[in-house]
């Protein structure tokens, strides 16, 4: 029987969530929890791009220039070297932003808080199989952390299937040529309730890419 949490409630139950999920995540993908910043001086290159044209909330001090950061792409990769970070291991951060210029619906907010993670791999790690391997390994941190919530808490009727289906931005396009990518991503996930879109940066067929990415630093044909 489903149960009507109380505010008090949800909030214990969204910090154990995330606690749960994060633990899985430094298992499963050999990261450790690091602290990030908020902003970044304006000359340290560090700022996001994101699509290109968004401009970033910004403030002055000592005649020094600094930028509410809009993601931690670029911090991440810095950090990686600055910590000295062994292959194959890396960090993930409870990343907090504001971006001004985003189209606010229900899954964005002019304020954004998400995990953002990074590790160091080798050139040779840069392959579809290895993109596969990392994405199976958050799919079932996401998995776990379910199954632990609804042993928990018995009124959760959420269910995911066990494995998550692969699938790139050109195969959907071919499946649905006359429909928007957002309406692709609806129909895909509505009949295998897990997917993730394989190099949804690059232009596909129709001379529309699936998805804008960062113009400086994505990899279009593996995000």
């Amino acid at each position: 029987m489903k149960k009507e949490l109380s505010y008090l409630e949800l909030i214990k139950m969204i910090d154990e969530t995330k606690k749960y999920f994060e633990k899985q995540l430094e298992v499963r993908l050999s990261l450790t929890k690091v602290q990030s910043p908020l902003f970044v001086k304006s000359s340290s290159g560090l700022q996001d791009a994101l699509s290109g044209v968004e401009e970033s909330v910004s403030f002055t001090k000592d005649k020094e220039r600094f930028e509410v950061v809009h993601s931690l792409a670029k911090w991440k990769r810095d950090a990686l070297y600055r910590y000295s970070f062994p292959l194959h291991t890396g960090l993930y951060t409870d990343m907090k932003a504001i971006r001004k210029d985003e189209i606010v619906d229900e899954l964005h907010s002019l304020y954004v808080e998400q995990w953002d993670w990074e590790k160091v791999i080798d050139k040779d790690d840069r392959t579809i199989d290895y993109l596969k391997d990392t994405v199976k390994s958050i799919y079932k941190a996401i998995r776990q952390t379910l199954i632990y919530l609804k042993t928990k808490y018995k009124y959760i009727t959420l269910s995911l299937p066990k494995s998550i289906y692969f699938i790139t931005s050109q195969e959907l396009e071919d499946m649905y040529p006359d429909i928007t990518p957002k309406e692709r991503e609806h129909l895909i996930v509505k009949e295998k309730k897990a997917v993730f879109i394989i190099g949804i940066g690059d232009k596909l067929k129709s001379g529309i890419p699936h998805d804008l990415r960062s113009p400086d630093y994505d990899d279009w044909t593996l995000d």
